[in-house]
């Protein structure tokens, strides 16, 4: 059984493409084991995938600018050997981020340099990350995130690509009954009423990103007055605050803070996703979710949402709430 390392520590929206990447590769190579390393906010992305065996949390972003504190030094270096010193040794390391840190990772792995495995010099996002692996793939930075990921791991495992990336990801901790139950009693509704869910995923991590709140408002509106039941995320207090006021103008629900798990169960439920370039609208695309994503600070050939069976994109820099009521008009959902 080959075993592989995947090192994709974040952000959301970039594990969600590796996870694609990493359920073509268990559909082209029989019996292939998958662990991997991710950031601990982001650990359940790839822990709810049942294509994963195993997950190694890392915590970069918390210990960003700290590495002289022993305290810090001693975390990552325990954080390595758990991976290093695991059952079985890794066939191959594939370090799908190209950062020095993920190349850190990679050289710390126990695995031969001639196993291990990323993006080339002109390729990675941090070309020196290049030199830890002994093989390297070329994939323009300017090629959409999904095919160079796919790319990567289809040469460093000696497969042919398919037509189209896998999508329509089965999870394993899915919530349902009672678990699915509490969750819908936080936020105020019947399990019934997911049967009318729209996600409107308007929070993003850069204000370039944004959707103007005016638009947000009246898609909301009405998918109401069409009987939807509009649900607004929110990871922060500042998201929070725009979510409870786009729930009171729209007639909507401002969800409570979640973890990822009961946003999967969402996604899963929601019988529509409209959202920015943000993580929770890419992994409903690759959830097969029909998920429309606005893209109005960030190009549509590098993070658009078309690779994903029952997606779509719009982008601009005017969109009006008209152009995404048609599309789900088109799907048949209005």
């Amino acid at each position: 059984m080959p075993r592989l390392l995947v090192i994709k520590t974040s952000s959301m929206g970039d594990l969600v493409h590796c996870l694609s990447a990493v359920a073509e590769a268990k559909h082209a190579v029989p019996n292939l084991s998958v662990d991997w390393v991710a950031e601990e906010t982001f650990v359940e992305i790839p822990e709810l995938y049942p294509g994963v065996d195993r997950v190694f949390p890392v915590a970069f972003r918390r210990w960003k600018g700290r590495y002289r504190d022993p305290a810090v030094r001693e975390e990552l270096s325990a954080a390595i050997h758990r991976f290093r010193h695991v059952e079985e040794p890794y066939d191959l390391v594939i370090d799908a981020q190209g950062l020095i840190k993920s190349a850190v990772l990679s050289l710390r792995s126990g695995v031969a340099r001639r196993r291990r495995w990323c993006f080339n010099w002109s390729s990675a996002r941090e070309p020196l990350a290049s030199l830890a692996a002994g093989q390297t793939v070329h994939s323009p930075p300017e090629v959409h995130a999904v095919e160079r990921l796919r790319t990567l791991f289809s040469t460093a495992l000696g497969y042919e690509l398919r037509h189209r990336p896998v999508t329509g990801h089965h999870l394993a901790a899915a919530m349902l009954g009672t678990s699915f139950k509490a969750l819908c009693s936080r936020m105020g509704q019947d399990p019934e009423s997911a049967s009318r869910w729209v996600l409107l995923v308007h929070n993003t991590s850069r204000p370039e990103k944004l959707w103007p709140e005016v638009h947000w408002q009246a898609l909301g509106k009405t998918m109401a007055e069409l009987g939807w039941v509009p649900l607004f995320p929110a990871g922060n207090e500042m998201e929070r605050v725009r979510a409870r006021a786009l729930a009171e103008t729209t007639g909507g629900v401002a969800l409570p803070a979640c973890s990822l798990t009961e946003m999967a169960a969402i996604i899963q439920h929601a019988q529509l996703v409209v959202g920015l370039d943000t993580g929770l609208t890419h992994w409903a695309a690759a959830l097969g979710r029909p998920t429309i994503g606005v893209l109005t600070g960030t190009p549509s050939g590098r993070y658009g949402l078309d690779w994903a069976v029952k997606s779509h994109t719009i982008e601009g820099d005017e969109i009006f709430a008209d152009r995404v009521l048609a599309q789900a008009r088109r799907w048949g959902l209005l």
